[in-house]
């Protein structure tokens, strides 16, 4: 069946939510109509119906971005102007995932236009979660993958011999069956490449009973919504930052713009950071002297010593493990999971990676991940106008008490968590 969305429309979907006074006091009390609806020109798909005075106080009191207050034990259908039914998740933040039920993706074909508009959506709302797809093989994984970014897969991992084909990184809690122990820490995936992935792909092959109590699930968290709960005075200095991938020596903003939404997100590694720059001075003697200040050298760069460093991942970990944020993800078999890359980082719940020792299929976890090219560079520009890599593995041409850790697995900031990204 080929999916389009001519002639398409949702019914429209009201929700009623709640202010807190220290927001917006004189509308404490108030029950306003929040609308999904077609946009304006930064939510594509996700808006407030507000008046426009009411919007620009909600904003301003979250330094330019909306933060909102809408998390819901149920859920709800939204009008996402597509051409099937589209939910919330249960017990989410605020536009937190969204979940697609009855669609079975081999059978299916998504026209150009409805490709796009779940891609929009995915850009607000982190992930979408395809329920039921008891029957996917990994080439219908690669080719749903393909729908969304650059429309290319880009594989980069190692093989299991059990994955279905080359594209498949199959992981497991049992070595026999997949890749184990892998990412226990919040990232973002494909933080070594230039540009990083677009968008990733989790298929859960067979996920643990809830009897069994293994869980097995992944966290994902907004980073939109964690940028906009730092305070104005950190996204300040976390906008003059740039991340130096311990592998590759890729260097990316640690604040940046969805080229989707406008808004801004903000960005950490916390398994594959060799290296914090602090560009503001850069960017000021640019901004006020106007010198050629484009290619690479150590004046005005200031690299993050250790105190600093451990500072800035631990305030990070903090920021998504905010339960205002993220939402702890329990598979079931036959889910599909699409993350926008650039929108939502995601971390293994530790349940995961327990070895699964003699226990019956009841404990096993079995997850397909693949991964889809990245569009544009996602570079500091502003703050590194044409720089792209620096390399690590040679000797740090910056201050020497700063942290300058090159290898597979980067900066060590807790070293109680396990490092395999």
């Amino acid at each position: 069946a080929r999916v389009g969305t001519a002639g398409t429309r949702l019914a429209r979907t009201d929700y009623s939510v709640g202010l807190a006074a220290s927001v917006f006091p004189q509308l404490h009390h108030m029950n306003l109509q929040w609308t999904l609806h077609r946009p304006f020109k930064f939510a594509p798909y996700l808006s407030l119906n507000l008046p426009a005075f009411a919007n620009s106080q909600l904003c301003s009191a979250r330094g330019g971005d909306c933060f909102y207050d809408m998390s819901s034990a149920t859920s709800e259908r939204l009008d996402a102007e597509l051409p099937f039914e589209v939910y919330s998740i249960a017990n989410t933040p605020p536009a937190l995932g969204f979940r697609v039920p009855g669609i079975d993706l081999p059978k299916t074909e998504f026209d150009a236009e409805t490709r796009k508009k779940i891609e929009l959506l995915m850009a607000e709302r982190g992930f979408v979660v395809f329920e039921g797809q008891m029957d996917l093989s990994g080439d219908d994984q690669v080719r749903v993958s393909e729908y969304f970014g650059s429309r290319k897969i880009h594989s980069t991992h190692g093989v299991h011999p059990e994955a279905p084909n080359r594209h498949i990184f199959r992981l497991s809690n049992d070595e026999s069956r997949g890749i184990v122990g892998v990412g226990p820490q919040w990232h973002n995936d494909g933080s070594f490449l230039d540009p990083m992935f677009s968008h990733v792909g989790y298929y859960s092959v067979h996920a643990p009973s809830e009897a069994s109590g293994v869980g097995g699930e992944t966290w994902f968290a907004s980073t939109r919504m964690a940028y906009n709960i730092l305070t104005k005075e950190e996204k300040t200095y976390w906008s003059g930052l740039c991340s130096i991938s311990s592998n590759g020596g890729v260097v990316h903003p640690v604040v940046y713009t969805h080229e989707l939404t406008g808004r801004k997100h903000v960005y950490l590694h916390l398994g594959m950071t060799g290296a914090i720059l602090d560009c503001s001075k850069r960017r000021k003697q640019r901004e006020e002297k106007g010198d050629d200040l484009d290619k690479l050298g150590a004046d005005g760069l200031v690299l993050l010593n250790k105190a600093q460093m451990l500072q800035l991942f631990n305030r990070y970990n903090d920021l998504l493990n905010d339960p205002r944020v993220h939402h702890k993800y329990r598979y079931r078999t036959g889910d599909l999971v699409v993350i926008d890359n650039l929108s939502v980082a995601h971390k293994a719940d530790g349940s995961g990676h327990k070895p699964i020792d003699g226990h019956g299929e009841d404990h096993l976890r079995i997850v397909h991940r693949s991964t889809v090219r990245g569009k544009k560079p996602f570079h500091p520009d502003e703050l590194l106008p044409g720089v792209r890599f620096i390399d690590m593995e040679g000797p740090n041409p910056f201050n020497a008490d700063g942290v300058w850790q090159p290898g597979g697995l980067g900066f060590r900031w807790d070293e109680s968590i396990p490092m395999q990204n």
